[in-house]
């Protein structure tokens, strides 16, 4: 209170109001959420129901159950979860920072459990939706790996990281420190039908080896047999551009077991945001190194030692020209490849890329010193979020290749091969497509079009709101336009998801948002 009371003199518009009638007086009451602060203060009101006057406060609030402590920006809301009639709280973070907030478990539930008068708010849980989904915090990097030797691939996920420390500083500004760690999802399915288990969150347990407050953060995992001894092998890229080793000590076809070897492998820095592959490009059968950088290009070190002892060389720090940067809207492009060896042993190249775009690059073999071709620069339209990853194998043993994508909001996206794998892929099946929404924000009316309409169509269009309900829609058509009447919706944010049907009989989901005045 005393800090809060210090800085007073720095007024600011960053609150969260929730008005309500917490002591069943007949008078509403404030709960007020503040911007760096973990605790929303309780206002009870002691005037009348026409002049408020907040007659008292307090920070600790239900102090008769598990008071709020939520950083940063505690955001509160009243919804009946359980159909009882009363309306429960809902708590979560509400600070719009990548790096300023409590990333997991951070939708505090609280059930009403009065049936009259004046609520009465118990914790039920702390990860409300959270815990029926897979939400590793903020950040996530997938990578394929048997884990355990039975044939199957499991899934390792890397992330940006969970909240370690926080601290304010001579300011009174609030500071966060995350931790990194790996995730372990276990394969229990069959080769033909995978179904993954989180069976370990703090796999390797890597924050074990580093001090609070200095524990590494923004971990790419990848993986090689580094010493010849039958066993995968890790490498972890973070956010200070250095590697990460980790020898496997377990037996080969055995349960993995990692222990930190090296703090700073060989010595290679990459500047800021290291993400690396272990992938033979060279074709002399030992493992090569590139690492995706912050900037949005690639480094390239050969291996130029032995299968037993690998010795990584530094080649160029522009591998293929390959570069992911929007520099309409950034200075970085926090480059994540992805090299893919299709079933006839041709190189392909996905890249995660800051915004999320997922960048497509094919003539790589035998042109390590050239330029990579960029066939798309997001592929298949695929779009989940900032900071995407990608992880490529054949799950179900098909034909075709499947994909998973990792984003910043710590969640994971799979796509299931359903047409020819990457090497029979081409520019012609694989267009840009050109969709346009005008006017957008938008009153009355808004319009969609698609600029190739010789080779594609409207399917459909549905209107989803921010909660996911679909509504009605009132459209007029032309081969070219879309005009839809939003005259009758609220304000508010919607978004549009438009299916276009390719000549070749492909048919793409294009979801845009747009605003509702």
């Amino acid at each position: 209170i005393k800090m809060l009371a210090d800085r007073a003199e720095y007024r600011h518009t960053g609150s969260t109001f929730l008005i309500f009638d917490e002591n069943d007086d007949g008078l509403p009451d404030l709960l007020l959420g503040d911007v760096d602060y973990p605790a929303p203060a309780l206002l009870i009101n002691s005037g009348t129901v026409g002049e408020a006057v907040m007659g008292s406060y307090t920070f600790n609030w239900p102090a008769y159950d598990i008071p709020i402590d939520l950083l940063s920006f505690p955001l509160p809301a009243l919804i009946d979860l359980n159909n009882s009639g009363r309306k429960d709280l809902v708590v979560t973070t509400f600070d719009p920072g990548f790096i300023k907030s409590q990333n997991y478990e951070n939708i505090w539930y609280y059930e009403d459990t009065n049936t009259a008068g004046a609520p009465e708010f118990k914790l039920k849980t702390k990860s409300f939706l959270q815990d029926e989904m897979l939400d590793f915090g903020a950040g996530a990097a997938p990578l394929f790996f048997d884990y355990n030797g039975d044939g199957l691939l499991d899934l390792l996920i890397g992330n940006f990281g969970y909240l370690d420390t926080s601290y304010y500083d001579a300011g009174l500004n609030l500071n966060c420190k995350y931790r990194g760690q790996l995730a372990l999802l276990e394969n229990c399915g069959a080769p033909t039908n995978p179904q993954f288990k989180l069976t370990n969150r703090n796999f390797a347990d890597l924050p074990s080896y580093f001090p609070v407050g200095e524990r590494p953060y923004a971990i790419i995992p990848a993986t090689a047999d580094l010493d010849n001894d039958g066993d995968m092998d890790l490498l972890l890229g973070n956010a200070k551009g250095t590697l990460i080793f980790l020898e496997n000590i377990g037996s080969p076809n055995q349960p993995a077991q990692f222990i930190l070897k090296e703090q700073n492998y060989q010595n290679i820095s990459v500047g800021k945001f290291s993400a690396p592959q272990l992938i033979d490009l060279t074709g002399n059968g030992l493992p090569d190194l590139v690492i995706g950088k912050r900037n949005g290009t690639i480094s390239f070190y050969q291996n130029t030692g032995t299968a037993e002892k690998p010795v990584f060389s530094f080649v160029t720090d522009s591998l293929g020209g390959v570069d992911v940067r929007n520099p309409n809207l950034s200075y970085y492009g926090y480059c994540v490849p992805h090299f893919f060896k299709d079933s006839i042993g041709k190189t392909h190249l996905f890249a995660g890329s800051e915004f999320g775009e997922i960048f497509y690059y094919t003539d790589i073999d035998n042109n390590l010193d050239g330029q990579f071709t960029l066939v798309m620069k997001n592929y298949l339209w695929i779009d989940e979020g900032l900071r995407s990853t990608v992880a490529l194998a054949n799950l179900n043993n098909d034909e075709y290749i499947d994909m998973i994508v990792g984003n910043f909001s710590g969640g994971l996206s799979f796509f299931s091969g359903t047409k020819a794998p990457p090497d029979g892929l081409s520019k012609n099946q694989l267009p840009e497509i050109n969709i346009r929404l005008y006017p957008n924000p938008a009153k009355d009316f808004i319009i969609i079009s698609i600029e190739e309409t010789a080779t594609a169509k409207f399917n459909s269009v549905r209107l989803l709101d921010f909660m996911g309900k679909e509504l009605n829609l009132n459209t007029k058509s032309s081969s070219a336009e879309l005009y839809l009447n939003i005259e009758k919706i609220p304000v508010g944010v919607y978004i549009l998801l438009i299916d276009v049907l390719h000549h070749n009989n492909i048919l793409f989901t294009k979801p845009i948002k747009f605003i509702k005045t």
